[in-house]
């Protein structure tokens, strides 16, 4: 799997459709808890779509669809395309505000 160097600790790349962004490894342990929490948000009426939010160092704000039919996983190639840059906030904090 592709790794890239940040501030001295590895990063993976992670895919989502045509777009990648690099998350550490304590994002990625994370994940199974955020998805978690989008979904039981959409089971209160809180959401309407089940989404973690994220922002990158390249300072894009998106978010990641928590879904069967969506494409998340890992490059494997040298350069990912659509790269947006390392995550810097993940979950609820990286959500816009209204």
């Amino acid at each position: 799997m592709e790794r890239v160097q940040e501030e001295n600790s590895v990063m993976r790349v992670l895919k989502v459709a045509n777009t990648s962004v690099a998350v550490s490894s304590e994002q990625e342990s994370r994940w199974p808890e955020l998805a978690a929490a989008s979904l039981e948000a959409v089971s209160q009426g809180v959401r309407e779509v089940p989404t973690v939010w994220f922002r990158t160092d390249e300072g894009v704000v998106g978010s990641i669809p928590v879904s069967d039919s969506a494409e998340v996983g890992f490059a494997d190639e040298e350069h990912p395309v659509g790269f947006l840059g390392a995550i810097t906030h993940f979950g609820p904090e990286a959500e816009p505000t209204h």
